[in-house]
C-alpha cells in the first residue's frame, strides 16, 4: 500500500484508539467534501500525541461554529499552513450532520463568508 502525506493544516484531530491499537487521524474536510479517517498501527505514545495536537492547533487561525441540530453542527476553520501566508478553509463535521443537505450547505456558506470577512479574506 502507498503512503499519504498530510500537512498539519490538513488534520482535524488525532487520538489513540485502544480497540485498534493505533493512532486515529481525522483529516479535515475541504469545503464541499467529507472528512477522511486514517489509522496508523503503533504503540501508545502520549508524548507523540501531545506534539501532534500542538502542531494541529498551531495552524488554526480562527473558527466559526454553526449549530444545526441541537448541540451538533459544523465548525468552519481558517488555517495557515506552516511557512505560508495564505489561509486554507476546512469544515469539521459532527456525527449525524448531512453536509449534502441544501440548508446545511447554506449555513456553512454563510459562516464561511462571515469568517472570511472578519479575517479580511
Amino acid at each position: 500500500t502507498g503512503m499519504t502525506r498530510l500537512g498539519w493544516a490538513s488534520i482535524d484531530n488525532a487520538s489513540w484508539n485502544r480497540d485498534t491499537a493505533g493512532l486515529e487521524v481525522l483529516q479535515a474536510a475541504e469545503l464541499g467534501g467529507r472528512p477522511r479517517r486514517w489509522h496508523l498501527r503503533m504503540d501508545d505514545d502520549r508524548d507523540l500525541l501531545l506534539v501532534i495536537k500542538e502542531r494541529i492547533r498551531s495552524t488554526v487561525v480562527a473558527t466559526r461554529q454553526v449549530a444545526i441540530a441541537g448541540d451538533r453542527g459544523v465548525t468552519v476553520v481558517a488555517r495557515r499552513p506552516p511557512g505560508s501566508d495564505r489561509f486554507t478553509w476546512a469544515v469539521s463535521v459532527d456525527p449525524g450532520i448531512d453536509v449534502d443537505d441544501a440548508a446545511v450547505r447554506a449555513q456553512i456558506d454563510e459562516a464561511l463568508a462571515g469568517l472570511r470577512a472578519d479575517l479580511g479574506q
